[in-house]
């Protein structure tokens, strides 16, 4: 199988111009050679008029083009003319030049195999060497590969590259618009509730009021101690009442103790003594 850097096979086909093309007489030129396989057929007259469209880059770059197919001179000469190709076209009615350039064998065609040309692109340099390999070929940007590879570009995509028009030219290209800033998060200082925060938040919400002890209380709770009890006494405290319970408050003594006896104001002493005094 053919691989770059090998010598290109000879060839010697009658061409288009009414000469014959041999590689002895392309020694020293770079070209490309292309096989395709029939004249006047939808991919192959695409593939011949996107050479001829870009026949200025090729010539710009020092680089001939000769389309091969197994065709008549008549029928190379009307599919010439009719699409005004401005290169030769070569014929190789036996495939014989097809073959030793692996451009001919088995294909798929309709999801069956047929012997048949495959289409296949040459790149051959001034020393007589294959440059560049493209088989088979994907018409649709394929040229665009091949000026790659001339360029010198080391991987040259199928993907045809978008083509300058005047509607493109005119088009306004608008500028990535500038992020907006956000807002900086409103921070609260610590210890303050803001004005919108429910009244139920755990972090600002007062402490509340301890609930009132139910009726099973213990001992300590002052409210259920029985007024008339001494604080002191023993006796009168719940034996279920915690050993280290705080003494409790001493109750109010009764309210005849805490009366004093009531004393004889002066002022009738003095005038009592006072009358006995006259009446001696």
């Amino acid at each position: 199988m053919l691989q770059p850097k090998s010598p290109a096979p000879a060839f010697s086909m009658s061409s288009t111009a009414g000469r014959t093309v041999s590689t002895r007489d392309l020694r020293g030129q770079r070209f490309v050679l292309y096989f395709y396989p029939r004249d006047d057929t939808p991919g192959c007259t695409q593939e011949a008029c996107d050479f001829r469209d870009n026949m200025a880059r090729l010539k710009t770059a020092g680089v001939q083009v000769f389309g091969v197919s197994r065709d008549t001179f008549a029928s190379h000469t009307k599919f010439q003319q009719k699409f005004e190709l401005p290169f030769e076209l070569l014929s190789d009615p036996d495939n014989a030049v097809a073959k030793t350039y692996g451009a001919y064998g088995e294909k798929m065609m309709y999801g069956k195999p047929v012997q048949g040309t495959i289409r296949s692109t040459f790149l051959i340099g001034a020393d007589g060497k294959v440059e560049r390999i493209w088989s088979p070929v994907k018409v649709t940007g394929h040229v665009d590969a091949v000026l790659a590879a001339i360029a010198g570009e080391p991987s040259a995509p199928f993907a045809a590259e978008p083509r300058a028009t005047e509607s493109s030219s005119k088009t306004t290209i608008t500028p990535p618009r500038a992020p907006t800033a956000k807002k900086p998060a409103r921070v609260e200082a610590a210890g303050s509730t803001p004005a919108n925060t429910p009244a139920n938040t755990p972090a600002n919400t007062p402490a509340k009021a301890p609930a009132k002890a139910p009726a099973n209380t213990p001992a300590n709770t002052p409210a259920n101690t029985p007024a008339n009890t001494p604080a002191n006494t023993p006796a009168n405290t719940p034996a279920n009442t915690p050993a280290n319970t705080p003494a409790k408050a001493p109750a109010k003594a009764p309210a005849t103790a805490a009366r004093k006896p009531a004393s004889r104001k002066p002022t009738t002493t003095t005038t009592t003594t006072t009358k006995k005094t006259k009446y001696k």
